[in-house]
């Protein structure tokens, strides 16, 4: 049990958001240490083959697409929180709606089959999964540009 304490405590001090320096310092030194940058290029391109699985209705696409809107997501959220209350305020909105959107898309069917066979509920389920990655994408470009005006 008390070693299990010792890791709990070890994880929570590597993850805490460093609070030595200006908020500048503190939220440029999270976002490269956690690789923010990466990860939202991960969810942007998650997001583009989310669309090009859409377009085809190809349900193996969208499988492997939402199943890492699901990952990346769940990873972006596990770096929380950051030195900033918005900030993590904007990006914790913004994983929840990538995850609920990879939530919804994997919903739609068993891999390898065509969505337009699965029928109208299901490219009703794509439809919203959309809406929320589109809500993830705004709120990560919103995220991204409170991080430029605080390390500026």
């Amino acid at each position: 049990m008390a070693a299990l304490m010792v890791v709990c405590l070890g994880l929570a001090a590597c993850s805490a958001p460093d609070q030595t320096g200006t908020p500048a310092q503190r939220v440029r030194a999270w976002s490269r240490g956690v690789g923010l940058p990466g990860t939202a290029s991960q969810l942007s391109g998650d997001a583009a083959q989310f669309v090009v699985g859409r377009a085809r209705l190809d349900q193996a696409v969208l499988q492997s697409a939402c199943t890492s809107l699901l990952n990346d997501a769940s990873m972006g959220a596990a770096s929380l929180p950051t030195p900033d209350p918005m900030l993590t305020a904007d990006l914790n909105r913004s994983y929840d709606a990538w995850y609920r959107g990879g939530q919804l898309c994997l919903d739609t069917g068993p891999g390898g089959t065509a969505v337009s066979r699965s029928g109208p509920s299901e490219v009703r389920k794509l439809d919203q999964a959309a809406a929320q990655i589109a809500k993830g994408s705004a709120g990560l470009a919103a995220a991204q540009a409170r991080v430029r005006s605080i390390v500026r």
